[in-house]
């Protein structure tokens, strides 16, 4: 059994910090941010965009406390 990189650590909790806090923001904030450059946007895609995200740090989470590599895959 192989164990997971060092590197390979350091980029999952870089993705998951980034992705969270990208899902969070389109989630909650969409409104602000979106209709301030566009006006006429449906903010639907964007939550939805952020959801996905919001997600991807999760499954991402769950990936990371797995201590081999054999167990990802």
């Amino acid at each position: 059994m192989t164990e997971i990189q060092k590197i390979t650590k350091i980029s999952l909790i870089v993705y998951i910090i980034v992705t969270f806090l990208y899902g969070i923001l389109n989630v909650l904030l969409a409104e602000i941010y979106v209709y301030a450059i566009f006006p006429t946007f449906d903010p639907f895609h964007v939550r939805s965009f952020g959801g996905i995200c919001f997600l991807s740090s999760i499954f991402a989470f769950i990936v990371l406390r797995k201590n081999e590599w054999e167990e990802i895959k």
